[in-house]
């Protein structure tokens, strides 16, 4: 009875140890559970406060850790720097809010006039090197526009003999500049990129970029010619008045930036000029973009390659480019005919194509130094895309 008696009570205390252990083991992993689920809420709390707890449509809402949203989370504390460094400017410069001010001269009244029709968040682009650049990076400013939910300041020039400049696209401006609208039809291109923004951003009713496209006042999308100039003229009058107006120079223009650090961009823009109360008149933000060709990844598996082919089939050459061009075109067909009929005299025979074309090619070679540089540069991207085409 005794043995049998101490026997019993080694098994029971051999399984409190037991439970005992189990109960550990439980505690330890609950708290590491708790731990690991504390850091990440962390994380999204904090990526969430980049925006502030009521951001629509939080890009980290889908378990999107620092390490895998780097980029956008760069962006976005890129966006608060440029916003810092105004404010101080214009703390340094003694700009006070409107109750410590004079009151408006006539300037400063024309000024605010020309801003009713200007969105709170506006960009300005610039165009760069050939004419075939320049095209990308006026639809890629435009699409860059449309993303950000941002009014377009359209260049004023174009250089129509612009060269191939090496490296980073810079603001350098060629020989023979002409006003934009005598390469492009602007009215055409308008009517079709202020369709595209009210499209949308229509579907985004929550982002407060819809309330600019999509409700009230309809805005025009581009602004160009003389309403550029007379835009940028008020920007600057009332930017050394005013608080809540400022110009800033944004360099995310000199690389190509993913769609969802854009949108990451987007919202942290629409949140700052939000902040910008306190003063007379509603806030206004300009971002000088410079040159943007090659700023947007235009990517098929995102809405990006819409946005851009879509301003692509709205931006068509003026009706005399057209015609100027069609002249060249019937011009080169002349000249296969008669190439066809110096070749029969050697007693080739070369029959028409389909439709009569005579068949007639053109090979334009570009081997000049600025092309060179920039054969450099286009052949040294390494973004997954096989390049052998340069030099013809």
């Amino acid at each position: 009875m005794e043995g049998s008696s101490r026997g019993g009570r080694r098994r029971r205390r051999c399984l409190a140890c037991a439970a005992l252990c189990a109960a550990l083991l439980l505690f330890t992993v609950g708290l590491w559970v708790g731990f690991m689920y504390l850091a990440q809420d962390d994380t999204r709390s904090r990526a969430r406060g980049l925006w502030g707890v009521g951001g629509a449509r939080e890009l980290f809402d889908n378990a999107c850790h620092e390490s895998s949203c780097r980029r956008e989370i760069a962006m976005v504390y890129e966006v608060r720097q440029l916003f810092e460094e105004s404010r101080r400017k214009k703390a340094g410069l003694g700009i006070r809010a409107a109750a410590g001010r004079a009151a408006p001269n006539a300037e400063e009244t024309a000024a605010a006039a020309q801003l009713e029709g200007l969105a709170p968040l506006a960009i300005k682009i610039e165009v760069c090197n050939g004419l075939i650049n320049q095209r990308i990076a006026l639809l890629e400013g435009i699409a860059l526009g449309v993303i950000l939910g941002a009014q377009v300041l359209l260049p004023v020039h174009m250089p129509f003999n612009g060269v191939e400049l090496p490296k980073q696209p810079t603001r350098t401006m060629d020989r023979n500049l002409q006003r934009l609208e005598r390469m492009f039809d602007l009215d055409a291109l308008q009517a079709g990129a202020t369709e595209l923004y009210r499209d949308h951003w229509c579907k985004r009713s929550d982002e407060p970029a819809s309330k600019t496209w999509c409700h009230g006042f309809q805005r025009p999308a581009l602004l160009y010619g003389n309403a550029t100039e007379a835009m940028e003229d008020a920007i600057s009058i009332l930017g050394r008045k005013r608080r809540n107006v400022f110009s800033l120079q944004w360099d995310a223009a000199t690389k190509p930036e993913a769609l969802s650090v854009l949108e990451a961009a987007q919202r942290e823009f629409h949140a700052g000029i939000a902040n910008l109360g306190g003063d007379a008149g509603s806030p206004h933000v300009l971002l000088d973009l410079g040159c943007t060709l090659f700023s947007l990844a235009v990517d098929e598996t995102t809405e990006s390659w819409s946005i851009f082919w879509r301003l692509h089939r709205h931006l068509k050459h003026e009706p005399d480019v057209r015609e100027q061009a069609a002249a060249v075109k019937a011009h080169l067909a002349s000249l296969g005919v008669a190439a066809q009929e110096k070749a029969a005299t050697f007693g080739f025979a070369a029959p028409p194509l389909e439709g009569g074309a005579p068949g007639y090619n053109v090979l334009h070679l570009r081997a000049e130094e600025d092309w060179q540089h920039h054969c450099e540069a286009w052949m040294g991207l390494r973004d997954g895309y096989h390049r052998d085409n340069c030099m013809n």
